[in-house]
C-alpha cells in the first residue's frame, strides 16, 4: 500500500513523496510482467509435453498397427477404435500427468501459505485446479489422437499396404 509506505517513511525521518497513482502503475506493470512470463513459461513446458506425448501415442499406435488394420478390414467404425485409444490416453494421463500437476499444486499451494509466498505468482484454488484439469485431460486426448485420426483418414487397404503386414 504505498500511502502507508510513505506514512512508515516519515515516521523513521526520512522525506518521501511517493505519488499513489505512479506507485500504483509501477506494481500493476510488474503483475502484468510476471503473468506474461509465467505465461510464456507455462505455454513451453505445456507444448513441450504435449509434443512427448504426441510421439508416446504414435509409438503405440505403431505397435498396434496390424490391429487397427484388421479391425478397419472387418468393417470396425474409426469412433470405436478411437474409443478403446480414448481410454488407454485417459489411463496414461492420469498415471503420469494428472498426478504430477496434482502435487505441483500441492507444492504451489503450499509454498504460498508461507513467508516465501510472495516468490510464487501463482494462486492455486478449486477453480484453477478444476480448470487445470479439464486442459489437462482436454490438450491430451486431443494431441493424442491425432496419430491415429492421421492413420484412420486412409482406407483398410491402404493401411494395410503402406505398413507392410
Amino acid at each position: 500500500n504505498p500511502d502507508e509506505l510513505v506514512n512508515f517513511l516519515k515516521s523513521n525521518g526520512y522525506d518521501a513523496e511517493i505519488s499513489a497513482t505512479e506507485a500504483m502503475k509501477y506494481v500493476e506493470r510488474n503483475k502484468k510482467e510476471s503473468i506474461a512470463e509465467n505465461l510464456v513459461l507455462s505455454i513451453i513446458f505445456v507444448g513441450a509435453a504435449l509434443v512427448v506425448f504426441f510421439f508416446v501415442m504414435r509409438s503405440t499406435m505403431i505397435s498396434r498397427i496390424y490391429e487397427i488394420a484388421v479391425n478397419r478390414a472387418l468393417g470396425v467404425r474409426k469412433i470405436e477404435i478411437m474409443g478403446s485409444f480414448v481410454a488407454e490416453i485417459i489411463l496414461i494421463v492420469t498415471v503420469s500427468t494428472f498426478l504430477g500437476f496434482l502435487g505441483f499444486s500441492y507444492v504451489l499451494y503450499a509454498i504460498s501459505n508461507t513467508e516465501f509466498g510472495s516468490f510464487v505468482n501463482f494462486k492455486v484454488d478449486l477453480f484453477s485446479l478444476g480448470i487445470g484439469t479439464l486442459l489437462v485431460y482436454g490438450l491430451n486426448i486431443i494431441v493424442g489422437l491425432l496419430p491415429l485420426g492421421i492413420l484412420l483418414m486412409k482406407t483398410p487397404s491402404e493401411i494395410i499396404s503402406t505398413y507392410d503386414m
